[in-house]
């Protein structure tokens, strides 16, 4: 979306208008989304492989159209997919999803929001790269 010169309330509008269209819109699917500025998160809680890659691929498709009918572009390569279980045996698991005809990237460690995930959920590389953090600033 091309802001208009000078007046940032009218971009910020219209681009609450083009998110409040995408939610009120698009069809149902079967992924919850989450919304926050130009981030857009798919989520699906499924229980087998075969089941969540057939439904996000899916609603990724209804939002691609959706951009589509909107002028807009959603890149490929700054978008990824992630598996969050604790399944042992499955934990290098990737599921090909695409965008586009574009297989979307792998993060085993994804960040939303500056929080950085894991498969477990336990938070346990965004509290080692906060300790590290304090370690640099507390030098006493």
């Amino acid at each position: 979306m091309t802001p208009v010169p000078g007046d940032r309330n009218i971009t910020a509008f219209l681009k609450a208008l083009s998110l409040h269209q995408f939610c009120s819109t698009c069809t149902p699917t079967t992924c919850r989304k989450f919304i926050y500025a130009d981030d857009i998160c798919l989520a699906i809680l499924g229980q087998y492989f075969s089941e969540l890659q057939c439904s996000l691929s899916s609603d990724i498709a209804q939002m691609s159209h959706f951009c589509r009918q909107w002028r807009l572009k959603p890149s490929a390569s700054k978008t990824i997919s992630s598996v969050l279980h604790l399944h042992n045996t499955s934990a290098t698991r990737e599921l090909p999803v695409y965008l586009d005809g574009q297989r979307l990237q792998h993060e085993c460690h994804p960040t939303y929001l500056g929080v950085t995930l894991n498969r477990t959920l336990s938070y346990r590389e965004q509290l080692t790269k906060t300790a590290g953090k304090l370690k640099n600033r507390n030098t006493c």
